[in-house]
């Protein structure tokens, strides 16, 4: 609104002409509404503006991430171009197309595998094969006469009451007692298996460790052991004038076997007549037992310091001195094994009450005299047996080769006249 001074209204009313009231009023009216308007699009353009800042910035994002995907599949698909390029230069023959293959569970180890090469990954193994149905019960298994009742276990004649181990329907059954732990028997079948096939050596064919009972299924042999024959037959070898012959030959195998354990690095610790089975006399003896035994190259000489886990009567004095026992010390026990037999089963020391009495007789250099009947070959191979430094003492080797001599004299040859042709 224009405010008029009513001085100079005065002085230019002669001059000038009035405005009038109505045309005032119309310009601020008019002044008003552009006022209003410029505020209501400044009120607009500051709401729809970052709205559209806001589209514009999505829409870039999805564009760099278009772009950044085609990238990537077009950098894959060189690499494709590449691979496929490389492998059309390659001749067919070594061409391998990769593709996915079903996974498929690994077969456990077979029962023949040595356990020894299975160092790193034996318990995984051993979880797993637990896991396996067992493969045999005592309900596969008709046990007919027991053999012998050894310190861990129990020997059986026994027959397959279904199909056959390895071949074999009559079979020797070891059933081992309570008490054995697993791990015991675990390393009687790793060492049956280092040890293998001899003529001499009872043979391994199978066994059951997922239940109880566990069992060793060996080879078949017809008689017992070979302590309970000389004993049940004694009158008849008495009176057999070639029983001295006979001795020698069962004495020679026995060797041999025992050549063959030796060869193997093992100790079998146990050797002793009743741990001789018998298939025939005197050409079928074979060393069994070998609960006691033990890998010289895993232990290296054998230290026991438990009297009662041991047979003390078939020891060396170096046992009972220093608890140590090696190769040279089987060969000790082998000639109390000879005592043995040239007596037809006695037990050895029959004069010495207990395993102290023994110990202390042993190491102040007491020996068993010669057997009646013995003949001086065989002797003498006990006394070089005896010998107090374990390292003067025949090896089996030498035992057998002195024994095969003598075999071989004792025998009789047929001269057989060649037909002429």
């Amino acid at each position: 609104m224009t405010f008029i001074n009513s001085t100079s209204t005065r002085n230019l009313s002669a001059t000038t002409t009035s405005v009038p009231t109505t045309e005032l009023i119309v310009r601020t009216s008019s002044s008003k509404h552009n006022k209003s308007s410029s505020n209501n699009l400044y009120i607009s353009l500051f709401s729809v503006g970052p709205i559209f800042g806001l589209i514009i910035i999505i829409t870039a994002v999805v564009l760099l991430c278009k772009r950044g995907k085609k990238h990537h599949l077009t950098s894959q698909n060189r690499r494709q171009m590449a691979v496929s390029r490389r492998e059309e230069n390659i001749p067919q023959s070594t061409l391998v197309i990769s593709q996915p293959l079903p996974l498929k569970k690994p077969d456990p180890p077979g029962r023949w595998q040595p356990l020894q090469e299975m160092h790193s990954s034996v318990r995984i193994w051993r979880q797993r094969q637990r896991l396996l149905v067992p493969s045999y019960n005592l309900q596969d298994i008709s046990l007919l006469e027991m053999i012998k009742d050894g310190r861990q276990g129990r020997f059986y004649r026994a027959k397959m009451s279904y199909g056959n181990c390895k071949g074999h329907k009559l079979i020797t059954c070891k059933v081992i007692k309570e008490g054995v732990s697993l791990k015991k028997l675990e390393l009687e079948v790793s060492i049956l298996k280092k040890v293998g096939y001899h003529k001499h050596v009872l043979q391994l064919l199978d066994w059951e460790i997922m239940q109880r009972p566990y069992m060793l299924f060996l080879e078949n042999v017809s008689f017992g052991t070979l302590r309970k024959f000389l004993r049940v037959f004694r009158v008849q070898l008495m009176a057999n004038e070639n029983l001295q012959k006979l001795l020698t030959v069962v004495a020679y195998h026995i060797a041999l076997g025992m050549e063959h354990i030796a060869s193997k690095m093992v100790l079998h610790r146990d050797l002793a007549l009743r741990n001789i089975l018998i298939g025939s006399f005197p050409y079928e003896c074979k060393i069994t037992e070998f609960g006691l035994a033990s890998d010289l190259l895993n232990h290296g000489s054998t230290r026991k310091h438990y009297k009662s886990d041991v047979p003390l009567r078939w020891y060396p004095p170096e046992y009972f001195r220093e608890k140590a026992y090696h190769l040279k010390s089987e060969v000790w026990s082998y000639g109390i094994l000879l005592w043995e037999m040239e007596t037809l089963g006695c037990s050895p020391y029959p004069d010495l009450e207990s395993a102290e009495e023994v110990m202390f007789h042993v190491c102040n250099g007491y020996r068993m005299r010669k057997p009646g009947g013995c003949r001086d070959e065989i002797f003498k191979v006990m006394e070089q047996c005896w010998t107090e430094n374990a390292g003067q003492r025949p090896s089996f080797s030498e035992i057998s080769k002195y024994l095969e001599d003598i075999v071989e004299e004792d025998a009789d040859y047929i001269q057989v006249e060649e037909s002429k042709t």
